[in-house]
């Protein structure tokens, strides 16, 4: 595979990638080459406004487009980092908000503005709060995975929090740009509560403002699938995973993932009370938030869960990951009541209309989709199933 000389790491400064194992460094060698096979409309986030009107979708070019949802229309195309859309947010008075591999996030306000406000940021924006105005950060640096959660006003820091970074932290955090694959950050929906995954797979329930974590979730874990094969090992996985980009990553990515119970995905119930967690090895679970309890596993996914979604009144999840496929589940019961297929690629997010009726999902095959929840049916679609790997 031919390897432009402009090529770097996705998502890290100039420099930082050149710098674990000097110069014949197999970590740089997977960034430069898996950056010369990324496609440039993977999608990543995908946001409703708050009225259900109008949907929002962030990609690996930087592009953010709005569409209308009563027929698909686009509306609208902005030109909003570089290169990568991290997360999007429509906020409750119809602000638009975006974060991405840039360490920036733009706030767009209604009404046509088409200059966002900027606010820098000390890292990766991954998680959004428009109502309680909050931000989280991440990034993979040396050793060391931090979350630092910051105002969205004025992007001051706030608090920060820490995990040691294995190798395949750093080897995620530098390939693919999105710090998020590296430790899943999720708030509840006031902003009181935020979930951050460590990778010894440790989940640590914090407060805002409280100097420990209020709980944590699930035991540490020590392994380290590749961590005895060294340099020498890490040069040869980094050719493997360039030849299986296109083939599926994920056959080979799995066996070192610990078992598969990393965690890949957080995300908050409305109310608050229960806390879903998606793991590589395509389980979801559910864990009450105020002992930590687990409630539920969900099982159908065959790979590494990227999405979960709750309705606003909280009875449906939804699901998707590398298998392709977006479940739905009753929060109650722990079988899909539907499955939606369609997908070629990778479906990296999911977003619930504020009714429940529909369900918006995006995927690395450049695809965004809105779905009807009551019978499954595709309503529209936008993207070409070219752009599949």
């Amino acid at each position: 595979m031919p390897v432009p000389s402009s090529a770097r790491w996705a998502g890290v400064p100039r420099g930082e990638g050149d710098r674990a194992d000097g110069p014949a460094s197999p970590w740089r060698a997977v960034g430069r080459a898996v950056s010369a096979a990324t496609r440039t409309r993977w999608v990543n986030c995908v946001a409703f406004s708050s009225d259900g009107q109008t949907v929002a979708s962030g990609t690996r070019d930087g592009m953010i487009r709005l569409w209308r949802v009563r027929d698909g229309e686009q509306l609208r195309e902005l030109r909003a980092h570089d290169p990568w859309v991290h997360v999007l947010a429509m906020g409750d008075d119809g602000c638009l908000i975006s974060g991405g591999a840039d360490g920036c996030v733009r706030l767009w306000r209604p009404r046509g503005a088409h200059t966002p406000v900027v606010r820098k940021m000390p890292g990766s924006p991954v998680a959004l709060c428009p109502s309680a105005g909050l931000v989280a950060c991440s990034g993979c640096r040396g050793d060391e995975v931090s979350v630092v959660l910051c105002r969205l006003a004025d992007g001051r820091p706030m608090q920060t929090l820490r995990s040691p970074a294995n190798w395949a932290a750093r080897l995620f955090a530098g390939v693919t740009g999105q710090p998020q694959w590296v430790s899943p950050v999720a708030f509840s929906a006031d902003g009181s509560l935020v979930a951050f995954a460590r990778t010894d797979q440790v989940i640590e329930l914090w407060r805002m403002g409280s100097r420990r974590p209020v709980r944590r979730i699930g035991r540490p874990s020590h392994g380290d699938a590749a961590s005895a094969s060294g340099v020498q090992g890490e040069s040869s996985l980094w050719s493997s995973l360039v030849r299986a980009l296109a083939n599926g990553a994920e056959r080979l990515l799995q066996p070192f993932s610990d078992g598969g119970r990393w965690i890949s995905a957080l995300t908050f119930s409305p109310d608050g009370r229960v806390l879903a967690a998606g793991l590589w090895d395509g389980r979801v679970k559910l864990y009450r938030t105020s002992d930590g309890r687990l409630l539920r596993v969900l099982r159908g996914h065959t790979s590494r869960v990227c999405a979960i979604a709750f309705s606003a009144d909280g009875a449906l999840i939804a699901t998707a990951g590398w298998d392709r496929s977006i479940k739905l589940w009753r929060r109650s019961g722990g079988r899909p009541v539907l499955t939606l297929p369609g997908h070629q690629w990778w479906v990296t997010c999911l977003a619930f209309s504020p009714d429940g009726s529909t369900l918006l999902s995006g995927g690395w095959d450049g695809a965004v989709r809105l779905w009807g929840v009551a019978d499954g049916a595709l309503r529209w679609e936008y993207g070409d199933a070219g752009s599949a790997g």
